[in-house]
């Protein structure tokens, strides 16, 4: 980064942190939950802190650190995917975490370097457990990107790598529409189920025609991380070139397999409401070309 183009990706950096709640109200309690922690370990103003990671995503540019999109359309296993990851050194996670509209409207018209700048210190605001080591590490960010988002984020961070997390459309539309009340209470509190059935239908077929358009350097698939855990946990992790042991991947795969209460991950292990013939008759017919195209039918 450059003299006046530099001072003002810092800017913009500096009011989106400090003015949180008016680009994204969502992420306000993630970053209390976060942050407030790391103010207290470092003896920081938040002021400072903001100015620490700064210089550190300046760094993060300079070294070429990875960040490393685990993109997906949700409830395809992308936290315990990314939490057994987590485990190893060298690479953490921070969640979903998303370019508002506003940020990104501010920042498209500038140039790479200060567009990656303000990659790395998003990422960096939102990492928990802060400090000089894992500031520099491999980051992963399991939003659900598409479209033109996807594309604002690959333009503006080239060192970056982007993995897509397939499963099947028709599981996913189950597990979203009969198993997570809390989210339909979040997104959809005064839609029937056949509504919201609808509503994720459309937009699990809508993500999937975004991103299948889309180049990722790597693919997962939820069906393998279930079957094989260990092969697909080791091809990954060469992937990303992360070092790691045999013996170590196993004892991962045993602490999150999901039938033995998972840790640090939300994934879903609880009942599902009883599905209907007709919704099952709705979701296989909606779905057909979709998951005949990703290769389940």
């Amino acid at each position: 980064m450059d003299g006046k183009d530099s001072m003002e990706i810092k800017k913009i950096v500096t009011d989106y942190f400090h003015n949180l709640k008016d680009y994204d109200e969502y992420k306000v309690t993630m970053m209390e939950e976060r942050v407030f922690p790391n103010l207290k370990k470092l003896n920081l103003k938040f002021a400072d802190f903001v100015k620490l990671f700064c210089s550190k995503a300046e760094e993060r540019c300079d070294e070429k650190s990875e960040n490393i999109f685990l993109v997906n359309v949700g409830s395809s296993g992308s936290h315990w995917l990314a939490a057994m990851i987590n485990e190893l050194e060298g690479i953490n996670t921070i969640g979903e975490v998303y370019f508002p509209t506003k940020l990104k409207d501010r920042v498209e018209n500038l140039s790479i370097p200060d567009r990656q700048f303000l990659v790395n210190a998003v990422h960096l605001g939102h990492l928990p457990n802060f400090n000089s080591s894992n500031a520099i590490s491999k980051i992963i960010n399991t939003g659900h990107f598409s479209g033109r988002m996807l594309k604002f984020i690959r333009e503006s961070d080239p060192n970056s790598k982007c993995i897509i997390l397939i499963r099947d459309p028709m599981d996913i539309v189950i597990s979203r529409t009969f198993r997570k009340d809390e989210h339909k209470q979040l997104i959809a509190p005064n839609s029937t189920r056949d509504e919201y059935l609808w509503k994720n239908i459309n937009m699990v077929k809508n993500w999937y025609k975004n991103n299948l358009k889309q180049s990722f350097d790597f693919e997962v698939r939820y069906e393998d991380l279930i079957q094989d855990p260990e092969s697909s946990l080791t091809s990954l992790c060469t992937f990303l070139n992360i070092n790691f042991e045999l013996p170590q991947i196993r004892e991962i795969i045993h602490q999150y397999d999901k039938d033995s209460n998972p840790k640090n991950t939300k994934l879903f292990t609880g009942s599902q409401k009883k599905i209907t013939i007709a919704q099952r008759q709705t979701i296989e017919e909606e779905l057909s070309d979709l998951r005949k195209i990703l290769g389940y039918i």
